[in-house]
């Protein structure tokens, strides 16, 4: 009897880690310009107008909805970086979104990670929200998918400079990507295991 529940356990333990492994697997895969943001916090910013020139990158534009909601067009956004040639980002880049009107920041970043893909015109920021009276929204990171970007589509890549006019940007917070997802349900498959195992 002892031994069938240890082999039951064994195969109920096999079973998550084959799922866990299959999440792993779809997360190393994706490409890496497929940040995903969560449907709230979210502001909607287009057009954004994109300027690289020799490593400095500028993005500036107004919200247009907030959660969805159309908002007054007085809430800047802007998105200062240092990007070499390889595409590396220097520390200190910054994001905000300034609400003219009220003459305060609704949300100051510090930027802290640069994706993207040769070939797409997609670039994803990540950062880390200091200030602003949205900050607590947005908890302790949040996302920048900045589409039609302008950003040089052959193998030179951030080698050359770029511009575009009509560019748009989604700033929100990331959804957890698979495996850490796949890590949050091996820990509570493991707690689980050894609880049912004591029992």
């Amino acid at each position: 009897m002892a031994q069938e529940k240890r082999i039951s356990g064994m195969m109920k333990a096999g079973l998550l880690l084959g799922v866990c492994a299959t999440l792993l697997l779809g997360a190393m895969s994706q490409t890496s310009y497929a940040l995903l943001l969560n449907s709230t916090p979210d502001f909607k910013v287009a057009p954004v107008t994109v300027d690289y020139s020799s490593g400095n990158f500028l993005a500036y534009g107004f919200a247009e909805k907030y959660n969805g909601l159309p908002v007054t067009d007085t809430i800047g956004f802007r998105l200062d970086a240092t990007i070499d040639s390889f595409g590396n980002l220097a520390t200190g880049g910054s994001m905000y979104i300034y609400d003219y009107t009220l003459s305060n920041y609704l949300l100051i970043g510090s930027l802290t990670k640069l994706d993207f893909t040769v070939g797409n015109p997609v670039l994803n920021f990540l950062f880390t929200p200091t200030s602003g009276d949205y900050q607590g929204d947005y908890g302790s990171l949040g996302g920048i998918i900045l589409g039609a970007s302008g950003f040089d589509s052959s193998i030179n890549g951030f080698g050359s400079d770029f511009s575009s006019l009509s560019a748009s940007a989604d700033v929100g917070t990331p959804v957890p990507e698979p495996s850490s997802v796949c890590l949050l349900l091996l820990g509570a498959g493991g707690f689980c295991f050894l609880r049912k195992r004591k029992s």
